[in-house]
């Protein structure tokens, strides 16, 4: 099964099932279980309950999942990123600072010579 029909499928019966829902009720429950994730990380009927709750949010919100996914992962291709955190955590450095350490750095190779 590819992941659109897997979205089309879980989004159907998420309509179905909560015909009250809302993007806002379905993002608070997936903040809900990514906290029981964060409690169990390793757990597959967690990661499943998240990824379930992101297909389900795509086709409420009428978004091509896979074709964001492989947009948005052209453009992480193609940033720097930082120094890892102390939580593990590494974030893309925005382009700005990146053309500010540039300046920099030709300032000093400036001084070298």
């Amino acid at each position: 099964m590819t992941i659109r029909k897997l979205q089309d499928m879980i989004g159907k019966w998420g309509i179905e099932t909560f015909p009250q829902q809302t993007a806002e009720s379905i993002i608070a429950h997936l903040v809900e279980e990514v906290m029981e994730l964060d409690r169990n990380p390793t757990s597959e009927e967690e990661l499943a309950d998240c990824m379930i709750l992101l297909l389900n949010l795509a086709y409420y919100n009428k978004v091509n999942l896979v074709k964001a996914i492989l947009d948005k992962h052209k453009i992480n291709v193609q940033r720097e990123w930082g120094e890892r955190q102390e939580n593990g955590v590494v974030h893309h450095i925005p382009p700005k600072i990146q053309q500010k350490i540039r300046e920099e750095e030709f300032k000093w190779e400036g001084l070298g010579k």
